[in-house]
């Protein structure tokens, strides 16, 4: 096995909590990506012009876009309101994801936290406690937006 020139100061649950964050936006992601693509092939979207954003918040404008052209009623306003709550996780994957974990300490209490740079628009840095736990909370809560989207799909696009 390969060793690491750089230790990290977290443990193991810290590392599976991150994990499971990235593995379960992934599983969102490939699942809105699908419902994006049945979505265009709809015959109301017939002349207009296939995109490919790849950005997630252009990923999911375009997703509201082709769902409201399409759906009204139930359909539209369950998916808008999964939408709505995943991309209100959105920020705290980002941080999980990205951010550098680390030991954090806090008057006498030392537990973990992430630091976060920030380059745009300007340079920033901000510390802060987060634990394997939360991190945990978030990817559980990731995963019932995936269940969601994959039952809406299921319910409301037929092919064929």
């Amino acid at each position: 096995m390969t060793k690491l020139s750089l230790q990290l100061l977290i443990g193991d649950a810290e590392l599976q909590a991150i994990g499971h964050v990235a593995a379960q936006w992934a599983y969102f992601e490939t699942e809105m990506d699908s419902v994006i693509e049945l979505l265009e092939l709809h015959e109301s979207q017939s002349n207009n012009e296939k995109s490919d954003p790849q950005a997630f918040n252009r990923r999911i404008k375009k997703l509201r876009s082709l769902a409201s052209d399409i759906f009204q009623g139930n359909p539209l306003s369950e998916l808008l309101e999964i939408l709505e709550k995943v991309s209100s996780l959105k920020k705290f994957r980002d941080d999980i994801v990205h951010g550098h974990w680390q030991l954090y300490r806090k008057n006498d209490t030392l537990t973990t936290g992430i630091a976060v740079v920030k380059r745009r628009p300007e340079y920033s840095r901000k510390k802060f406690k987060f634990t394997a736990e939360k991190a945990e909370d978030i990817a559980a809560k990731i995963s019932e937006q995936t269940l969601k989207l994959t039952l809406w799909h299921s319910k409301y696009i037929h092919i064929g």
